[in-house]
């Protein structure tokens, strides 16, 4: 809730007061007071929660409350280097009040070779700027991880402004984001002309300094050096926008943008790029977010990345064949989880207005909205959950009257959004306006459906959720009508395929509700209940967190007698044995037949099953009258889960009707990390060419020789973990990582006093660790073998479950220092527990932090 509060709101009532005061200020008469009521019931109720741009940016400074747009490079020439210069612009100066971006690479010229002029890029500050000495040596804090980076420069070059030669083109650079973006584009046509320029920095406010109007801190003159101006500088010395390439232009151009602009002091921006499956660079786009290319190339983590697929595409390739392009998509997409696919030719076949305004081609960056350039997401999610007033009755336990006339007035909600919200650019203002879209959807389903007693993977439980999702339909579309008549169509109306009047273009999705959906205590969008419980993190503590349906529904039964506590069940015991089943009641013999029946968590479906709820909440969407735009959602898959499994989900998907789709496999890039293997020194090798050498895991060595010969220093780090045993004692433990190479090579783990027979084992288990690292054993082999091994403790360490030191030592390696930084930040920011994918995004159940991109 945190994130959500402003100075005066001091708790979650609040919140909603504020937030439903500043969006009925365009009704008119008595009709401003009774809708500042009806907004604020609806939410305190949690009958609804509008976006968490909404709560968070409602009335204050800088006024922007719109997740997301898509942006293109207009006024200037598609393609050209003003195209790019501009689109990089309209990114900064959006992600600087909070929002997302997408957009389309087909406009950019495919790469090839540059060989004309480069000049030089020079940078300078004033000995005098408080973070002169950043500036010097490319130092700044890396939001990502969390810590200061010096990176260096890998194109311009620093000196000092006693060393600037008077012949220097000079570039001094305003303390604003549109200066300093300028400022990078004059350099890049200086650069391409031949000239050599220099940047002066000194105006650029300190690093941490806050910036008025966007409820952030800068990022610093540094940051800006490091990720804005080299980057530039070496995009232009690749030939730029008709050269360089849309991959290397993404790269080097849009990623770093969205990088170093700060949202709210502490967060990134977040991207959708597009590439069409024709496109002549389709390979290099596929495998772009590749860990070993983003290492050697630079990073583009903000971003997701989907292909547009085409229907002739599809239908020539959805037989059996696995080659070609679809089957590198797969293969990518296993192994990365990038990139998603986005059925193109079906969302434009929805598309009123594509005779008028041409085929839209990009999405905002968590996939759920289609949108042209200019045009915003706006969205908010009704709980279906709080409408089942009687459980275990089906469809008749649903008031679908209250939510006919809920959804009715959230839709005006959503509508009066657009015209209190502060643009940041005139352009996007005036799309948003001619065309007014919204995004109404859902969040709770699973919720609904467990309370009504539907399995979420049954045929009956999806055409539960189809019947709720035609009341939204039907009830959304009415209202946009009848606003049609109180307010008046949107302005391009005449020019759309739409035979009726309609105030809005599109009014359904399903967006992802990571932290709206914790604070309404319901599970996420469309999705499956996550777990029966999830730890939290509260103060310093993990804390198992029950889901509220599993007690319930347990509590209906007598305990079972080995689960049981003073007549009572024990939770303690339930949520152990809950943990050692892989987080699912399914096979526990004391739990009820009816429980298991209805509480099917996210592990217990079928990726099957998860494209099957998809398309049927699609296609309900695409059945009314083209009020629809698409689902974000993610088919998590299982880590043993085949290439052929994700193509056959590509095929299901575009069968059933999807719009597009987001597949991950578990643990896909963390293995990649710990599978990184380490070279064997050269000299070493060469001497002994005569011998027999084997191969392990792909690293050459020889027989009984380690792949690492130990330095005299290590760095790695400790952490102190205490577990309870069978006693209720609590128990101390030291457990060290150390690394070489940027692997870990050193495991100890300590307990009690040297000498004794405890402390002992621990050495020796930690010695067969670290001997097993040292020859070659991957990573994620011990972690497999060591993790979920029961000796009788239990307690948390960095947001696991552990159960013993063998379970301690998996954790550690699972979690080290080379996961964090090779993984892009796949652990929270806020509190480092494990993220999980989720309807596109990046969620952290230990706090509630999400992120799409």
């Amino acid at each position: 809730m945190r994130q959500y509060l402003q100075p005066k709101d001091n708790d979650l009532s609040g919140v909603f007061k504020r937030v439903a005061t500043w969006v009925a200020s365009p009704e008119q008469g008595d009709e401003k007071a009774y809708y500042t009521n009806a907004f604020f019931q609806l939410m305190a109720s949690k009958r609804f929660c509008p976006g968490g741009r909404v709560l968070a940016g409602a009335a204050t400074s800088h006024g922007n409350v719109l997740n997301c747009f898509v942006q293109d490079g207009q006024p200037e020439a598609e393609g050209s280097n003003g195209w790019v210069l501009n689109l990089a612009t309209k990114l900064a100066l959006v992600t600087k009040v909070g929002g997302g971006n997408g957009l389309c690479l087909d406009p950019i010229t495919p790469k090839r070779v540059y060989s004309g002029p480069a000049g030089n890029l020079f940078l300078t500050v004033s000995p005098n700027h408080p973070d002169y000495q950043k500036v010097k040596s490319g130092t700044f804090f890396d939001l990502v991880h969390g810590e200061y980076h010096t990176q260096g420069y890998r194109y311009l070059s620093f000196l000092d402004q006693a060393q600037v030669p008077s012949s220097l083109k000079s570039i001094s650079v305003r303390d604003s984001v549109g200066s300093i973006w300028n400022s990078a584009g004059e350099a890049v046509k200086s650069i391409l002309a031949g000239e050599d320029v220099i940047l002066d920095v000194s105006e650029l406010r300190a690093e941490g300094t806050p910036v008025q109007g966007s409820g952030g801190t800068s990022s610093g003159p540094s940051s800006f050096a490091v990720e804005v101006f080299d980057n530039f500088g070496y995009w232009a010395s690749l030939g730029a926008a008709e050269y360089a390439g849309p991959v290397a232009t993404l790269r080097h151009i849009f990623a770093p943008t969205l990088r170093v602009i700060r949202q709210g002091g502490t967060r990134r921006g977040a991207g959708m790029a597009t590439m069409s499956i024709t496109n002549p660079d389709l390979q290099d786009f596929i495998t772009a977010k590749d860990l070993d290319r983003e290492q050697q190339e630079g990073d583009i983590s903000t971003f997701n990345i989907s292909v547009l697929v085409s229907d002739d595409f599809m239908k020539e390739n959805i037989a059996d064949v696995r080659q070609g392009v679809l089957w590198d998509i797969a293969n990518h997409a296993w192994q990365t989880g990038e990139p998603g696919l986005i059925y193109i030719d079906r969302i434009n076949e929805h598309n009123p207005m594509r005779a008028a305004m041409g085929d839209i081609c990009s999405t905002n960056p968590c996939g759920e909205i289609p949108l042209y350039p200019g045009e915003p997401c706006d969205l908010g999610a009704m709980n279906l959950a709080a409408y089942v007033l009687e459980s275990d009755a089906g469809l008749e336990g649903f008031d679908f009257n209250s939510f006919y006339s809920d959804v009715k007035t959230c839709t005006r909600f959503l509508d009066n959004v657009l015209d209190v919200n502060a643009f940041a650019l005139e352009d996007n203002k005036e799309m948003s306006m001619s065309l007014r879209r919204l995004g109404l959807g859902v969040m709770g389903l699973a919720d609904a459906l467990i309370k009504m007693g539907f399995a979420y993977n049954s045929e009956e439980g999806r055409a539960a959720c189809t019947s709720l999702i035609a009341a939204l339909r039907d009830s959304a579309t009415e209202a946009s009508e009848e606003l049609a008549g109180e307010r008046g169509s949107f302005p391009r109306i005449a020019e759309s395929a739409l035979e009726e009047p309609r105030r809005n273009i599109a009014v359904l999705t399903v967006a992802p509700t990571g932290t709206t959906s914790m604070l309404m205590g319901v599970s996420s969008g469309v999705e499956p209940v996550f777990a029966p419980f999830i730890y939290r993190k509260i103060g310093d503590e993990y804390n198992a967190l029950i889901h509220p349906l599993f007690k319930q529904l347990l509590e209906e039964y007598p305990p079972h007698r080995e689960y049981a506590l003073e007549g009572n069940w024990n939770w303690e015991k339930v949520v152990e044995a809950v943990q050692n089943n892989h987080g699912s009641v399914q096979g526990l013999n004391f739990v009820p037949d009816a429980v298991k029946t209805v509480l099917i968590c996210a592990h217990d479906i079928s990726p099957e099953d998860h494209v099957l709820m998809q398309g049927a909440v699609q296609t309900t969407f695409d059945g009314g009258k083209k009020v629809a735009n698409s689902i974000s959602k993610t088919i998590n898959m299982p880590n043993d889960a085949t290439v052929d499994d994700v193509y056959n989900a590509y095929s299901l998907a575009y069968k059933s009707g999807c719009k597009g789709i987001t597949v991950y496999r578990d643990g896909s890039r963390q293995y990649q990390v710990l599978s990184t293997k380490a070279k064997p020194k050269e000299d070493k090798v060469d001497e002994v060419k005569d011998q027999e050498q084997i191969s392990f895991g792909g690293t050459e060595r020889l027989p009984g020789e380690p792949l690492f010969d130990r330095p005299g220093r290590l760095t790695g780090f400790t952490d102190q973990v205490k577990l309870t045993d069978l006693h209720g004692q609590k128990r101390g433990f030291y457990v060290t990582v150390n690394q070489q190479d940027d692997l870990p090579t050193e495991v100890f783990i300590s307990s009690g006093k040297a000498g004794d027979e405890a402390n002992a084992d621990s050495e020796a288990l930690g010695r067969v660790v670290s001997i097993a690292l040292q020859y070659g054993v991957p990573g994620e082999a011990l972690v497999t073998t060591l993790r979920g091994i029961n000796g009788g403790m239990y307690g948390t360490y960095q947001g696991r479950t552990v159960a013993s030191k063998a379970d301690l030592i998996a954790v550690a390696l699972e979690t080290s220092g080379v996961e964090n930084i090779l993984n892009r930040g796949k652990g929270c920011p806020d509190c480092g527990s494990p993220l999980r994918f989720e309807e596109g995004c990046q969620k952290c159940e230990g706090c509630g932090y999400s992120k799409c991109g």
